[in-house]
């Protein structure tokens, strides 16, 4: 009798449950990146709520200065590379989807530009759910979540077509 190990049941479970992702069309996988572009958004809302309403500030000190400065510089390299993704990674296959809307190569190029991009746009709010953790007051943690929410409705995934 063969024992069935845990990659061989994720295995079946990847090919019966999820979609043939290459031969998805552009409805389809625009309704994909709206429920994931929701998901991280309804994320970022509960790092905001458990940060100012939930939970209190576990300590009054204030990080180290250095500590929030390294915080900072890693968000806006973050803003950075999310910008220069969305630029090089979202934008031309956007425009081949809007000639061709049955080009399978620019789906995915353009789905996963827009992972990618989702994903980053999540960690500039995540940045500031560290500085609530760490201590540090709504002055200096409202900005990160502010700007990762800013973020995320920037690069909310549009029709190309």
């Amino acid at each position: 009798m063969a024992c069935l190990r845990a990659a061989d049941v994720w295995g079946i479970l990847y090919r019966e449950l999820m979609p043939n992702i290459s031969t998805q069309k552009l409805p389809e996988a625009l309704r994909i990146l709206r429920i994931f572009w929701l998901v991280l958004f309804a994320t970022q809302l509960l790092f905001a709520f458990a940060s100012w309403l939930i939970l209190p500030n576990p300590s009054a000190n204030l990080p180290d200065q250095v500590l929030l400065m390294g915080i900072g510089g890693c968000a806006i390299a973050d803003v950075a590379i999310c910008l220069f993704f969305f630029a090089r990674k979202v934008r031309p296959p956007r425009a081949a989807l809007r000639e061709n809307p049955d080009d399978a190569a620019a789906l995915m190029n353009w789905r996963s530009g827009t992972i990618v991009v989702m994903s980053l746009a999540e960690a500039v709010a995540l940045f500031g759910f560290v500085l609530y953790v760490l201590g540090a007051a709504p002055a200096y943690r409202a900005p990160f979540i502010i700007a990762g929410l800013a973020l995320a409705m920037l690069v909310f995934p549009t029709n190309p077509a």
